[in-house]
């Protein structure tokens, strides 16, 4: 009857401790991330430098400050948010032959929203999941980029725009 009352112990501290450890491991989502690539899929040359990205960001030369600030009661906050306006366009004839129209626009514009944290790694704010992992915080915002005929009358197809933070 001891052996059995031991076991029962051992087996119950067993649960306990697996139940907290898996607790310990929810990654934290608190503080500052700042946005460090903005990519799609087709390598692009937009500022003309005969060097193509899919990172966005190393193709435009609007300014990016954009933060994303995770606070312990809930909200989430950007004080700048990077949103170039850019235009793509196929040449008629062309598989992978694009025009660039990119226009930065000025001024700050800043944002607050609640967000939650639905399991260890994903995230959710303004109805969008975001995956975290390590220092990282990645959405993915589906066929938000569009590509235009040649007289902007169609759009011959839309690309994936995944945005990666880096916790600060």
């Amino acid at each position: 009857m001891k052996k059995l009352v031991h076991f029962l112990c051992a087996v119950l501290m067993l649960v306990l401790f697996t139940n907290c450890t898996k607790e310990d491991v929810k990654v934290s989502i608190l503080g500052t991330w700042k946005l460090t690539t903005w990519t799609i899929d087709v390598p692009l040359d937009l500022n003309n430098d005969t060097i193509t990205s899919t990172n966005l960001l190393d193709e435009v030369s609007c300014a990016n400050n954009e933060t994303l600030v995770f606070e312990t009661n809930g909200i989430m906050s950007s004080n700048n948010s990077f949103s170039p306006k850019i235009e793509i366009v196929l040449l008629n004839n062309t598989i992978d032959t694009y025009v660039f129209d990119v226009e930065c626009l000025e001024g700050i514009i800043g944002f607050a929203t609640t967000y939650t944290q639905t399991s260890d790694d994903v995230i959710v704010f303004n109805d969008k999941e975001a995956l975290v992992g390590g220092n990282q915080l990645i959405c993915v915002y589906e066929d938000a980029i569009k590509i235009y005929s040649e007289n902007m009358s169609n759009i011959l197809e839309t690309k994936d725009l995944k945005l990666v933070y880096t916790r600060q």
